[in-house]
């Protein structure tokens, strides 16, 4: 995408394919862990920054997502795609997880649309490509996985995929012991009672439709 400008109609379309073929494989053999629990076991680390009533709202909001068998990444950005012979190959696996296939749309737009808007320099160094063409590719990507071209509709979806969003950032801040002391705090008072509360109706509608 990046040495290739021109041709990056044609890069987000195998991008589109490749989300749509995992999305469509399934597993029902228990080989894969599911999302929710994995979800669900980071809610306990977050005790020391959260009311038990938060903790309580937390799972009660995992426990919104329907279940699924469907394979998701869950860091399906352009950077963990390679090609080889022609043929797409996925890297960066160990959060491979079954669940449902918006999940995989959330870190997509955390990944092409949040991240490029607010930290440029940092999505730059793991995509590997400028922040308005992570934009731009975002952008295609979601209004050909979708099929949505308004772009204010496109809009209403991003503001959809950014509440699940404040909803990941909470439950994955304590993921890494070394930083959760730093940012946790902040996060749980900008984005659980910030967001996620005053739009929890709308959040357990949106998890429900996953």
């Amino acid at each position: 995408m990046r040495d290739n400008p021109e041709k990056l109609q044609e890069y987000v379309a195998k991008h589109v394919q490749l989300a749509k073929t995992l999305h469509s494989t399934h597993i029902s053999d228990g080989s894969f862990t599911n999302i929710k629990e994995v979800l669900h076991q980071r809610v306990p680390a977050l005790k020391e920054w959260c009311s038990a009533e938060e903790l309580q709202l937390l799972d009660s909001l995992i426990d919104c997502m329907p279940d699924k068998d469907t394979i998701i990444h869950n860091d399906l950005h352009p950077g963990n795609i390679m090609i080889q012979n022609g043929e797409l190959l996925l890297i960066d696996m160990p959060e491979v997880t079954t669940g449902p296939t918006m999940y995989d749309l959330v870190g997509i737009f955390r990944d092409m649309i949040s991240a490029p808007r607010s930290t440029p320099e940092v999505i730059e160094k793991s995509v590997g490509m400028p922040a308005d063409m992570i934009v731009r590719a975002g952008q295609m990507f979601f209004s050909m996985y979708t099929g949505i071209t308004d772009p204010a509709e496109l809009e209403g979806l991003f503001k959809k995929l950014g509440l699940v969003y404040a909803l990941n950032v909470c439950l994955t801040v304590a993921h890494d012991p070394d930083k959760a002391a730093r940012y946790a705090p902040a996060v749980m008072e900008k984005l659980l009672r910030g967001v996620i509360i005053p739009n929890e109706q709308a959040l357990r509608a949106i998890l429900a439709s996953m």
